[in-house]
């Protein structure tokens, strides 16, 4: 999955969980945690470094962060 496709389908189930619990004081981290170890198959992308750090960006661009 190339990052547009992983950015498009990250930003939509993150929305569904911050739909059901809002983000706390950690910025999303939690969210990502468990999306992570709940659909791994979304953060099968290429990225240079962390991809949290990328998660974050995106999260940030969306208005989620």
């Amino acid at each position: 999955m190339n990052k547009a496709q992983a950015e498009t389908l990250i930003i939509a189930e993150l929305r569904k969980m911050f739909a059901e619990n809002p983000m706390g004081s950690d910025g999303g981290l939690l969210q990502y945690m468990q999306l992570s170890q709940q659909r791994p198959d979304l953060f099968d992308f290429k990225c240079s470094g962390d991809p949290w750090q990328v998660v974050k960006g995106w999260m940030n661009k969306h208005n989620l962060g």
